[in-house]
């Protein structure tokens, strides 16, 4: 756990443990020259905070982005207390690094953001291909539908044969589809 205990009036750094320095890259010899709000992401929320101090307020458990010094950001679980230390109005705070959780729901949350939007085009294609009475027009529609889901460039739909051969059946290419068909199956050991 990052601990450090600030002078409230002046903003100085007058404790700080080993994990303090470590989290954000201080050298134990800049402490007192440190600036509190350089390792805040946004010094709007360490003004907020310390209003709420001054107001006699105790802060657990909030959630803020702050800075090393040397310049990269992390994101912290914070609590602040207003305490007396050496006879001065300090604030004793403790951080918990928890960028990597940060990151980690991010991506969750952009994961389930992609797949609800590919679930909403496979309910939008559902009700078109109901509607659609033409053969081609419903391979194409799938085809370029398909396409969307995966993010692809191009794609190309066959149909089976009952001969075992797979025949070109559309392409998001507007060039026209070849002629030939392509064996399922070795024509000289009839394996796939």
């Amino acid at each position: 756990v990052a601990v450090r205990v600030i002078n409230s009036k002046t903003r100085a750094v007058v404790f700080a443990n080993p994990s303090y320095t470590s989290m954000f890259h201080i050298a134990p010899d800049q402490l007192s020259s440190i600036k509190v709000q350089d390792i805040y992401q946004n010094v709007d929320d360490l003004n907020a905070i310390l209003q709420r101090l001054n107001e006699g307020e105790t802060i657990l458990n909030t959630p803020i982005g702050m800075r090393t010094l040397d310049g990269k950001d992390v994101w912290v679980q914070a609590s602040y207390i207003p305490i007396t230390y050496a006879g001065e109005l300090c604030t004793l705070a403790w951080f918990f690094d928890v960028t990597e959780i940060r990151h980690a729901r991010e991506l969750a949350e952009n994961a389930t953001r992609i797949a609800v939007e590919k679930l909403g085009i496979m309910i939008e294609n559902c009700l078109g291909l109901a509607a659609e009475q033409n053969r081609q027009k419903l391979l194409r529609q799938i085809l370029m539908d398909g396409k969307r889901l995966c993010n692809s460039d191009a794609g190309t739909m066959y149909i089976k044969t009952e001969h075992e051969t797979l025949r070109f059946a559309a392409r998001s290419k507007d060039d026209e589809l070849p002629l030939f068909e392509i064996p399922l199956r070795d024509a000289a050991t009839g394996a796939p």
